[in-house]
């Protein structure tokens, strides 16, 4: 990216007085929430710039926030970003912060701000757009790799703010980037993906998509944003945002951390059956997700949080509620070790919200020239074998020749030992890890990947590496869930019901299905045949209307294979 700082240099001599204090109280953005305003609700035409396009061709990924990053997105009003200068002076730090302002007398007003408040420039670009609000999370585009090339996807902003949703058009325009148009209404705090095919929204999306099923979506989302497994989620707040960052967030591929209410919150069951339905889950590893919970008995907003490399940034807030705060910091530390975690209170102005804080007024940028490794781990109990075989996709985004692929691993805590990764083909990589053998019979190997390129990118599998490695058990044996038939596998929620089930089932094949709600004496209330490709889907029913008590969900495949699950609306 171009860094203009230069450019404005000149203007910086008029602002030598100026600072962050001195930045005008009053809000000039006026009849804009975070939620639709009333003028916004009554004004159901968008104005956008929004343009379809094909989607990408070739291998497509979309980064996660825990990859490596290069810049942060926040917006300048003209008044203040929403969030506090010091948590600007922070990411400064590590990375580049890429300031949205107007024009070039505001960029010259942001450089005086971060001058007195200690903010490095050298880390500083500006994007030149008008902005509706600084929710940047919620308009700035999302980042997918394109056979491992870094390009945007622009997608229709679920706000009437014609110049928010221009932001992933100007940006790509101003950097140079490959641009992809989704036509999804959507926003970025009602999203999260894992970096390897998994993603996770709330039914927002089902609502503000009437036109398009649940496989339609998810059709779209694999197409543009290679994701196959898309978790389509009821929404447990009870709030108007529906935005899946104010309670739940992918801390690593098989990490989710999870908001925890009082038990005598009315919501508190529905946050419960969250954490119930993330556990039972799969993770792209193979393994069952590690759910943390963090106790938010006042809706604090510890989800509502960012990761920057090695950093995580928590907003914690003050007054009322704030004997939490170094609690949720620790479950951050004990999820995320190696994690530098700082907590961070609001502008005392702009405050944080239970559905709006520091996440949603920041946007991550992944390193275009990051060093991935694409690995699918050993985790737990494994069957005994001689010797282990560690295999990797080593893939410099630089295009620079890797330079370095070592293999870490230790035996019981007895200390790392390194050996070198051998080449293979393509991208891949490999080492092995001999069986040991020990008197009393119990094994633990801990091992990380660390390679290099040669434009000097350092990478590690997992993110942080030794502080944090791989685990696994040779001998022993973990429990597995029977499933009847490997190649399918459905499951419903919530159960109860309300109103709206969620059927989730994932098929390794292309099939015909058939889902039918009965009552106990055989009576269809809903019958849907639908045709389904390799992968994950869900599909949702309204139940709005049923009576209270027990019916069938009954799965036809294949022919004449029959799956049924029992659903209590309540």
């Amino acid at each position: 990216m171009k860094n203009f700082t230069f450019l404005i240099t000149t203007f910086v001599f008029l602002l030598s007085g100026y600072s962050y204090a001195q930045t005008p109280i009053k809000s000039t953005f006026q009849g804009k929430y975070h939620m639709l305003s009333a003028e916004e609700l009554s004004n159901k035409k968008f104005v956008t710039s929004f343009l379809e396009t094909d989607p990408p061709i070739g291998k497509v990924r979309n980064i996660a926030e825990f990859e490596q990053n290069e810049a942060i997105i926040v917006t300048y009003m003209g008044w203040g970003f929403g969030i506090p200068i010091k948590l600007i002076a922070e990411i400064a730090e590590d990375v580049n912060v890429i300031t949205i302002v107007k024009n070039g007398i505001e960029a010259s007003e942001v450089i005086g701000i971060y001058l007195n408040n200690q903010v490095d420039t050298s880390h500083c670009d500006f994007l030149y757009a008008a902005s509706n609000s600084y929710w940047c999370r919620d308009y700035s585009p999302w980042f997918i790799a394109v056979d491992d090339k870094v390009a945007l996807v622009n997608f229709s902003y679920n706000r009437n703010r014609p110049d928010d949703n221009d932001i992933p058009i100007n940006y790509a325009y101003a950097f140079n980037m490959d641009l992809y148009g989704m036509n999804l209404s959507h926003t970025g705090g009602n999203w999260m993906c894992d970096g390897m095919g998994v993603a996770a929204s709330t039914d927002l999306v089902y609502d503000e998509n009437p036109q398009l099923s649940g496989s339609q979506i998810s059709e779209i989302v694999y197409n543009y944003l290679g994701v196959e497994n898309y978790m389509v989620l009821p929404d447990p707040q009870a709030e108007y945002i529906k935005h899946i960052d104010c309670w739940a967030k992918f801390l690593d591929v098989d990490k989710i951390l999870i908001a925890k209410l009082d038990v005598n919150d009315p919501r508190y069951q529905d946050y419960e059956n969250m954490a119930t339905y993330w556990a039972s889950q799969t993770s792209a590893y193979g393994n069952k997700y590690q759910v943390f919970r963090v106790y938010s008995p006042n809706s604090q907003p510890y989800t509502n949080s960012l990761i920057v490399n090695k950093k995580v940034l928590v907003p914690i807030v003050t007054g009322y509620g704030n004997s939490y705060n170094n609690e949720a910091l620790e479950i951050y530390r004990t999820a995320m070790p190696g994690y530098e975690v700082i907590g961070f209170i609001d502008n005392g102005y702009e405050k944080w919200e239970p559905t709006d804080a520091l996440h949603c007024r920041t946007h991550e940028i992944p390193n275009q020239n990051m060093l991935y490794i694409y690995h699918k781990p050993l985790l737990g109990g494994t069957e005994e074998q001689s010797e282990y075989k560690i295999s990797a996709e080593i893939i410099p985004y630089s295009k620079k020749p890797v330079s370095s692929a070592k293999l870490y691993y230790q035996i019981n805590g007895a200390g790392y030992q390194e050996t070198l990764m051998s080449y293979e083909s393509g991208n891949m990589y490999s080492a092995m890890i001999a069986n040991p053998v020990t008197k009393s019979g119990n094994k633990e190997i801990s091992y990380y990947i660390e390679a290099q390129d040669e434009s000097g990118q350092i990478s590690f599998h997992p993110f942080i590496g030794q502080a944090d490695p791989h685990v696994f058990n040779p001998g022993q044996t973990t429990d597995i869930s029977f499933i009847e038939n490997p190649s399918f596998d459905i499951s419903s929620y919530p159960n109860p019901v309300k109103e709206r089930l969620f059927v989730s089932f994932r098929s390794e094949a292309v099939r015909r299905i058939e889902l039918i709600i009965t009552d106990l004496n055989g009576k269809v209330y809903i019958s849907r045949k639908i045709s389904v490709h390799a992968g994950n889907y869900i599909e949702q029913f309204n139940l709005n209307g049923f009576s209270k008590g027990m019916y069938l969900l009954t799965v036809k495949y294949d022919g004449n294979k029959i799956c049924t699950h029992k659903v209590i609306v309540k």
